[in-house]
């Protein structure tokens, strides 16, 4: 039973899969500038995102700073998909009933201990990470995305404002 209550909980506050938004404790993204005009893009996702959505949203945020500093085309130099493993380990209770009858001298009982709680359970959760370089013009040497075009494909796909 608190087994249940714990996953409906975690359901409950984690909204269920990730929403886009800056980095908080139930998932989103965060970035770092490497140089004028490339970025490390890092996006994580709760339990129940998929890692293509993880993913996805790795790419839109490239989009979006892609578009910020001037630059209508990017092109991903490097990428990493991984899941990041952690437990939950349930509370454990033990709970005893007992029962005694009393004849003259002699006592005689019966106890029963039930004990529940304890699991372990496995949480799985994506992190995508992307490395990108903005450019001015449409590279020819390389598949370059098209930044406003991702953009809007990614936000209509994902409902994001």
């Amino acid at each position: 039973m608190k087994k249940m209550l714990f996953v409906v909980g975690a359901f409950l506050l984690s909204g269920c899969a990730s929403s886009y938004k800056p980095n908080s404790i139930f998932g989103g993204f965060d970035e770092t500038m490497l140089s004028p005009d490339t970025f490390r893009i890092s996006v994580s996702g709760n339990a129940f995102t998929s890692g293509g959505r993880v993913y996805d949203f790795a790419l839109l945020r490239a989009a979006e700073l892609s578009i910020q500093n001037q630059c209508p085309y990017f092109v991903v130099l490097d990428q990493e998909n991984r899941v990041k493993t952690s437990r939950y380990i349930s509370p454990s209770s033990v709970h005893t009933n007992a029962s005694a009858n009393v004849y003259g001298n002699s006592a005689f009982g019966q106890a029963t201990t039930t004990y529940s709680g304890g699991t372990i359970s496995n949480i799985e959760k994506p992190v995508s990470s992307i490395t990108v370089q903005c450019f001015k013009e449409n590279p020819t040497n390389v598949k370059a995305f098209d930044a406003a075009w991702l953009e809007q494909s990614l936000k209509t796909k994902y409902k994001v404002k």
